[in-house]
This record gives structure tokens, C-alpha cells and sequence, in this order.
């Protein structure tokens, strides 16, 4: 009779050991996932204050201009990095020192109201003449309504098939981009100069 019961006993202590065993492993995991995920949380909020402190001390050093809190941007520069039927990809510049790096990247849709300009060099004689009349009539007729500026370039519309890789372009919309990754563009200026590699490539 005492066999039967030895052996109940060594299979419930088994039992009991197993248990306690994986209770703490479970706990331990739980215990090191916290941890982690703890030292996660303040590493990330200290990295955040360091980058928002960094921000700060810049921009009240003056060296670099800041643009003015909630200041609409509603033109961006960069480079297209690949292009489809509707939209580009383009690598903008980015609008300040501090700029979320993730904006570098922007898709620009394009619709039926999308204006596509390509940006063409004024023929030199005859910007050296628009300059010359708008300089007499400056001196002529003071006080009243002058003339614009002359520019010593032509916006000349064209279409799509005219972005390629590499290109410099200007995208302006209608509403504030500043904080948008895409949008839909009110026109688009092709700049003058050879195309820019995409990056990663030269």
C-alpha cells in the first residue's frame, strides 16, 4: 500500500515542479519584456527631448532662419526620383535644418487642373529690352502703378512625359504642404539645368 502512495507522491511533486518552473520562466520573460520595453520608452523620450532641445537652441541662435510657427508652405523644391501615369516621387529640399526626415519623400498627385510649365531661358537681347523699358518707366512715371519686373525667363506649358528621373522641379499646391507627404499639385515648374541622378545613383 505505501508504494502506490510513494508513487502518487513523486508524480504530484513532478507535477508541482513543473509548474513552479514555468510560472517562473513566463514571469521572468514578462519581467525582461517589461524591462525592455520600459528602457525603450525612456530612450525614445530622451532622445526626443535631446532633438526637441537641440531644435530650440538653434533656432534661438538665429544662425539658421526659422520658419515662422504656423507660417502655410505652399511651394516645395527637390528632385523627381520616379514618375507614373498621375503622380512623381520626388526628394524635396528640406524646408529646415530640422525638418521631420521622413517629409524628404513626396508623392505629388497630378489631375486634370495641374498646370506642368517648363522653365525656359529668356533669349538675352530681348531681356536686356524688357529690362531697359521697365527702368524708363520707372523713372517716367513715378508715383503710379509700375510694370512687374521683367524676368530673364519663360514658363512654356508642357506636359507629364517632360518629368524625368533626375529632374529639378518646383511644386506648388493650393493648400499648406508643410507637414503633407502627398498632395495634389496646382502647378509644377520644370527647372532649367542637366538632370540630377536620382540618390543612390551617379
Amino acid at each position: 500500500m505505501d508504494q502506490p502512495q510513494t508513487s502518487n507522491y513523486k508524480k504530484n511533486y513532478t507535477i508541482l515542479f513543473i509548474a513552479i518552473a514555468t510560472a517562473l520562466l513566463i514571469g521572468g520573460f514578462l519581467g525582461f519584456a517589461i524591462s525592455k520595453k520600459i528602457d525603450s520608452n525612456a530612450s525614445k523620450k530622451a532622445y526626443e527631448n535631446g532633438w526637441n532641445d537641440a531644435k530650440k537652441r538653434v533656432s534661438e541662435s538665429g544662425l539658421v532662419p526659422a520658419i515662422p510657427e504656423g507660417m502655410p508652405i505652399k511651394t516645395i523644391n527637390g528632385v523627381v526620383e520616379s514618375t507614373s501615369e498621375n503622380e512623381i516621387v520626388m526628394k524635396s529640399n528640406p524646408l529646415a535644418i530640422f525638418s521631420d526626415p521622413k517629409l524628404d519623400m513626396r508623392t505629388v498627385m497630378i489631375d486634370k487642373n495641374t498646370k506642368i510649365y517648363s522653365i525656359k531661358q529668356k533669349d538675352p537681347k530681348e531681356f536686356e529690352k524688357e529690362l531697359a523699358e521697365y527702368t524708363k518707366n520707372l523713372k517716367t512715371n513715378t508715383g503710379a502703378e509700375q510694370k512687374t519686373i521683367p524676368e530673364p525667363f519663360l514658363r512654356v506649358e508642357t506636359k507629364l512625359a517632360d518629368i524625368a528621373k533626375g529632374v529639378r522641379v518646383s511644386i506648388t499646391a493650393v493648400n499648406d504642404i508643410k507637414n503633407e507627404q502627398k498632395f495634389t499639385a496646382e502647378s509644377i515648374d520644370i527647372q532649367l539645368g542637366d538632370p540630377t541622378p536620382p540618390s543612390g545613383q551617379k
